[in-house]
């Protein structure tokens, strides 16, 4: 990797090699149709999760809010900081913080939202759904012009 002297003169670097933490941000999606007593719940759980958690730093509390409303979910942003630095053991604690969090919810029947669409089409006045089922003599005479009905 090759960094020009004029970044390495003008900006901070960061030694990651000597940093004290490794800091998680996730974001946990759940459905638009939960209800706000449910979001409240979901919150808590991770908030419960995460308390006095293994590696927690005094000076460095997990931090969990309901933060965005995206355009196919509700938004949890979830950040903590895992102290020492050891990759393997902060990967093997954020296993379990996913798994605890998976049972969690589905306990109480919260959902995690995907990408989906929503299609809104009926008792719009401004786009009237007109539906039409052709029969099957109707088939048959766009097959076969000729064909009686």
């Amino acid at each position: 990797m090759t960094i020009p002297n004029e970044k390495v003169a003008s900006e901070s670097v960061e030694n990651i090699g000597r940093r004290p933490s490794i800091r998680r941000l996730a974001n946990i999606t759940i459905t638009y149709d939960t209800a706000p007593d449910k979001v409240e719940k979901a919150l808590e759980i991770i908030r419960d999760i995460l308390e006095h958690h293994e590696g927690m730093l005094s000076d460095f509390p997990p931090r969990v809010f309901f933060n965005e409303f995206n355009d196919a979910s509700l938004n949890i942003i979830m950040l903590y900081w895992y102290h020492p630095p050891d990759w393997a053991a902060y990967m093997a604690f954020s296993e379990r913080v996913n798994l605890q969090i998976m049972r969690a919810f589905e306990a109480e029947g919260i959902e995690f939202a995907f990408p989906t669409i929503t299609n809104y089409l009926a008792h719009d006045q401004r786009r009237p759904l007109h539906v039409s089922i052709a029969g099957e003599s109707e088939l048959l005479k766009i097959d076969d012009p000729q064909t009686p009905v």
